[in-house]
Formats: C-alpha cells, sequence, structure tokens
C-alpha cells in the first residue's frame, strides 16, 4: 500500500495544504480522490512528477478541499458581464492533446494555419495561449460560441472578460 505524508502549509499550520504520496499516479489522474487505507479520501491529486518516480505525487488535501467547494457556493452570484467590456477565448496547455491534434481542430474552427500554429506554440510553451479577443457588443456571446465549439472537440479553454473599452 502507498504512504501518504501531510504536507503543511507554512502560512497555517493546522490545516494541510498537501498530501504527498508515493502512491502510483499517471497522467489524467490528476482531480481524482487520494483513498488512505480505509477508504475516506485524503485529497484530490493534482501533481504528478514522473521525474521523481512516484516521490512527487501530490493532491490539495481534503480539508482544503471542502474550504474551497464552500467558498464557491456560498459565494455572492457574480455580476452580469460588462457590455463594453472585450472577452478573450484561451487555450490552456493539455497533455492529453496532442499539437497537431488541437491545431487542426483550431483549423477547423476557421483560424489559419499561422495562427492554429501560433496559439498551439504559446500554449504549449506558456501553459495557455490567447485563442481570440471578441470586442463588444456583442463580446461575451461570441467568446462563449467560440469556447463551447472548442469544448465540444475536447480542448481545454475558457472565456474570460478582460476589459472595459472606453467610450
Amino acid at each position: 500500500m502507498p504512504a501518504a505524508a501531510i504536507a503543511l502549509d507554512a502560512r497555517e499550520a493546522a490545516a494541510p495544504t498537501y498530501v504527498a504520496t508515493d502512491a502510483a499516479l499517471a497522467g489524467g489522474m490528476s482531480g481524482g480522490p487520494l483513498l488512505g487505507f480505509d477508504g475516506n479520501v485524503l485529497g484530490v491529486n493534482v501533481l504528478l512528477r514522473a521525474d521523481l518516480r512516484a516521490l512527487g505525487n501530490f493532491a490539495i488535501a481534503a480539508p482544503r478541499v471542502i474550504e474551497s467547494v464552500r467558498a464557491l457556493f456560498l459565494a455572492p452570484a457574480r455580476a452580469e458581464a460588462d457590455p463594453t467590456a472585450a472577452w478573450q477565448v484561451f487555450l490552456f496547455n493539455d497533455r492529453m492533446n496532442t499539437k497537431q491534434r488541437v491545431a487542426t481542430v483550431l483549423k477547423e474552427s476557421g483560424f489559419s494555419t499561422a495562427e492554429a500554429d501560433a496559439v498551439m506554440s504559446e500554449a504549449h510553451t506558456r501553459g495557455r495561449a490567447v485563442v481570440r479577443t471578441f470586442a463588444p457588443p456583442n463580446a461575451s456571446e461570441s467568446a462563449a460560441t467560440l469556447r463551447d465549439a472548442l469544448r465540444v472537440a475536447d480542448l481545454l479553454v475558457e472565456a474570460e472578460q478582460v476589459a472595459a473599452v472606453a467610450a
């Protein structure tokens, strides 16, 4: 059975932030539970360091996950989108999709080869890339449409409001 060690955050020693484990994890297991010997959830898997041969596997500790989920559900509702704001669609680097597949999906979504290659290259090297910026008045709707189309193709994307445009 794998061992788990609690790693304390120096800022808050009372509640563990991470659980370090030697449990065998593989790419794609992020977001899954890390279970203890008794079947209780110790945390949510978030980091795999293949170069450390299972000694660099971490999970967010269960108390921290519960705290975060409660904060999300108890947070006040988000304000409506600002109609004067621009929106951007971001592509995040995803180990499960190859560069070629992502570039193909972008091309099928109306991007030129040069645009698709530039976005894919930036996402690969920086972790995320701006796919497209949309200006008002229909920025949020246009960004959501592109985001949803890319999600259907199983790309890891998000749309964000970025700035108000001066009148």
